[in-house]
């Protein structure tokens, strides 16, 4: 059986595109993405192969303002936005030029609050969207990918990220959904939109100091909102029905639905929805202890 990247360096990750960290070497797969391995498990013979592989195969450098930002980190974002999604797609389908081009127009007027738009490979491409005004992207993607799969001839996924609200290090969160919706792609392709709670939720069996760093962020997000822990701890001990948690809160129905609808607001995550619901719940866990 022929050997692969993968055989020869097992202790290697799959990524959807090259990340430069001090100590990795990122090599391309046949098939799509890149195997990262440490550079302390090449020999000296294996670096030199893969400096002279370098010299020969220098990828293009991101002209794209957005993705320089997140890919490296470096500068400052380019557009002022409170709160900013990001849209994960990975199409499993090859397709000329023509073809993505106009499915590029149909997403731009599928999400009209698109700041920006960047391919980091052949099959996947990052949406950047403002949510300083909340629009349900979830509900607008769920009732037309199928439209789209068809009348493209594409097949796909679509991986809705967190909204994050003026957080310190916006790359960083970035390059961590990424590497979970990587992760999430080496088992499944399916024809879906993700959201952020159902990929979290899939990736507490898989912790890392991603993982880590994306909950730290987001449980800092619900601790900066008055009585919210409360609020979840509530709807979860009455199974989300509202009259039951407000009358556990001794506040009014109307008051709970005001301050959910303000989540919703700034973060995206809807706590009547059980996935939001079991993944703000888990991360209130440690305090409750």
């Amino acid at each position: 059986m022929k050997q692969t990247i993968r055989d020869w360096f097992p202790n290697g990750e799959l990524l959807a595109t090259a990340r430069h960290q001090e100590g990795k070497i990122n090599l391309p797969l046949s098939e799509h993405g890149f195997w990262q391995v440490d550079e302390i498990d090449l020999t000296e013979r294996e670096r030199f192969l893969v400096s002279l592989f370098r010299e020969h195969h220098t990828p293009q450098e991101a002209t794209n303002p957005w993705q320089v930002y997140l890919m490296t980190g470096r500068g400052e974002m380019p557009q002022d936005v409170t709160r900013l999604q990001f849209l994960h797609a990975r199409l499993w389908t090859q397709a000329d030029g023509t073809t993505i081009k106009e499915w590029l127009e149909m997403m731009a007027q599928l999400l009209p609050h698109q700041v920006a738009h960047f391919q980091l490979n052949q099959r996947d491409h990052i949406f950047v969207l403002d949510q300083g005004q909340l629009l349900d992207v979830k509900e607008v993607l769920v009732d037309t990918i199928e439209a789209m799969e068809f009348d493209f001839g594409l097949r796909m996924t679509l991986f809705l990220g967190q909204i994050w609200a003026r957080v310190q290090d916006l790359p960083r969160l970035f390059q961590a959904e990424l590497d979970w919706f990587d992760k999430w792609q080496s088992f499944y392709q399916s024809s879906t939109v993700l959201t952020f709670s159902q990929l979290f939720l899939w990736g507490q069996a898989q912790a890392s100091k991603d993982f880590d760093y994306l909950a730290q962020t987001l449980s800092a997000m619900i601790m900066s909102q008055d009585q919210l822990d409360e609020i979840i701890l509530a709807l979860w001990k009455e199974g989300a029905v509202l009259t039951k948690a407000a009358q556990r809160l001794y506040i009014h129905r109307n008051t709970l639905q005001y301050r959910l609808d303000r989540w919703h607001e700034i973060s995206g995550l809807q706590l009547k929805e059980l996935t939001d619901l079991s993944l703000c719940y888990n991360l209130i866990l440690s305090d409750l202890f």
